[in-house]
């Protein structure tokens, strides 16, 4: 009689067990819900693509998307982190109105890289949500507004090409090294681009053509090694007639310049 009570007790317990794994284990299984996360995402591309929507509540999308990617797939997780980034980028960095497109460089060549890795982690995210069954919005707005980007900047390379002498970055900064090189360093015949050289980076990055003056403006940095004359060289040089003008900012009569910083 004992022994049944037992066996009845361990085939009970058993049972239970059983019964705790079954639906312990459909407890534990993570679900997840993408659409919320693509949703915003999408309302916030198609907003900034358009021009329509206003920084603050550009800012406030972003937000939304990053609290809402939290119950998203890994994979919507994943991309829209990147995308997150990037758009934070894009809206500390712009001249009119935050972009999420690689501008035409005439216009925005300053933010170029960020505007790029904006637009990957647009298109990756876009994909990502489409994978996932949420088909874009944005898709065409993308295709016309690359379309006229591309165009833009292949008109602005042909006018430069045509009527310019100074017709890229490169070109500006040799000009520059021209310029410097016939002006004379101290008094032992060293000349002015060989102390920019030596005391300074190219920062081709930085530098970019403004429509307004028809000048490129050509940027080098002091080197992290170097702590004397000034921290940041700016020039100025006419894409039409290669006249080289320094910025007011760069003559600080620096002993170690001795009279380059002046130009």
């Amino acid at each position: 009689m004992r022994t049944q009570k037992i066996n009845s007790f361990l085939k009970n317990f058993h049972v239970m067990i059983l019964i705790f794994l079954i639906f312990g284990c459909q407890s534990a299984i993570q679900y997840y819900d993408s659409e919320p996360a693509c949703k915003v995402f999408f309302e916030l591309t198609e907003g900034v693509l358009k021009d329509e929507m206003p920084i603050n509540e550009i800012k406030i999308k972003i937000r939304e998307l990053e609290i809402t990617s939290m119950k998203s797939s890994d994979e919507i997780l994943v991309t829209s982190s990147r995308f997150i980034r990037a758009a934070e980028e894009a809206v500390a960095n712009y001249y009119d109105y935050p972009t999420f497109m690689p501008l035409a460089y005439d216009d925005t060549y300053e933010h170029m890289e960020i505007h790029v890795e904006s637009y990957l982690a647009l298109k990756e995210l876009t994909e990502a949500c489409e994978k996932e069954g949420f088909p874009s919005k944005t898709k065409e707005i993308i295709k016309s507004e690359t379309e006229v980007k591309n165009s833009e900047s292949v008109n602005q390379e042909n006018i430069l090409r045509e009527n310019s002498k100074i017709p890229s970055i490169d070109s500006a900064n040799n000009e520059l090294m021209k310029f410097l090189k016939s002006k004379t360093w101290g008094f032992f015949g060293g000349t002015c681009d060989q102390w920019v050289n030596m005391d300074y980076d190219f920062k081709k990055q930085k530098s970019y053509f403004i429509n307004e003056s028809n000048d490129w403006k050509i940027v080098w940095d002091l080197k992290p090694d170097k702590f004397l004359g000034p921290k940041t060289l700016i020039y100025y040089i006419n894409a039409e007639t290669g006249s080289v003008s320094g910025d007011t900012n760069n003559k600080q009569n620096s002993p170690i310049s001795e009279g380059c910083d002046k130009w």
